[in-house]
């Protein structure tokens, strides 16, 4: 039993029966796990503490997230790569970026532009439209549209995307 509930035996009770949402109110109140997620900044090619720096004057005050490049993916994507990631509050803000990012083919404004973006998840976050999740609300999609290097960074991602999933097809391919 985790040490938080143990003072609460009824809400645990309640919440085994499950009456009334009780589980999910009492999870809730759960202090958010811990970070495990070793911090890897500083990539062969790109620091990505340096990149942050650069960007977060740019947007209204946020928390300074930590940053980390991700982890290789098990199964190599064939058509789309998600190149960057956020966790939002309640836990600790990470930004995690794509291995496939850290490489001298990738520019520096590149990877700050996807920093950016993943900023902007911190500073507008999720808005519940009815049963749906809207991620990329209207103001974020301003703000986003708003970076010096906008156009060209979906022009770069669009004249790219394959050779970065080739890379990643060809890390997995050369890992067996």
């Amino acid at each position: 039993m985790h040490w938080a509930l143990l003072p609460r035996p009824d809400a645990i009770l309640a919440a085994i029966e499950d009456q009334d949402g009780a589980r999910q109110r009492l999870l809730k109140e759960l202090p958010p796990p811990r970070r495990v997620t070793p911090l890897r900044p500083r990539g062969s090619t790109h620091d990505l503490e340096a990149l942050l720096a650069h960007e977060i004057p740019r947007l209204p005050a946020i928390d300074v997230p930590a940053v980390t490049w991700g982890r290789w993916p098990s199964i190599p994507p064939r058509r789309r790569l998600r190149l960057g990631s956020c966790a939002l509050p309640p836990h600790e803000p990470l930004i995690r970026i794509h291995p496939v990012l850290d490489h001298r083919t990738v520019p520096a404004w590149f990877v700050r532009f996807i920093l950016f973006h993943e900023l902007l998840h911190l500073a507008f976050p999720p808005e519940e439209v009815g049963t749906r999740r809207w991620l990329h609300p209207p103001a974020f999609r301003r703000a986003e549209a708003s970076h010096l290097d906008h156009d060209r960074a979906l022009a770069w991602e669009r004249a790219h995307l394959d050779e970065l999933i080739l890379r990643c097809r060809q890390r997995r391919a050369g890992a067996r």
